[in-house]
């Protein structure tokens, strides 16, 4: 006769891919877009730096350099998180 009763070890399959599942949704997949979106922000921002300044030259070594605007930067960057679903 078979024995009836709570099967233990389905429901700790369950919870621990619950959890998995909660840990991907909420941190994991975050970091990732966060991290893939601010290289985009990034470059893009430094792109628009050099297609908006009056010598392109000047504009291209200051963007090497590291140099764009945080207002375009912060643009691209809520965009990208907006078009992964983050905000």
């Amino acid at each position: 006769m078979a024995k009836k009763g709570i099967n233990w070890n389905f429901l700790l399959i369950i919870f621990v891919g619950l959890i998995l599942g909660w840990f991907y949704w909420f941190q994991y997949r975050p970091a990732q877009a966060r991290r893939k979106c601010y290289s985009i922000a990034v470059d893009s921002a430094r792109n628009l730096f050099i297609q908006t300044s009056n010598d392109k030259n000047v504009g291209q070594e200051y963007a090497k350099q590291g140099v764009f605007y945080q207002k375009d930067y912060d643009h691209f960057y809520q965009s990208c998180l907006n078009l992964k679903g983050i905000r």
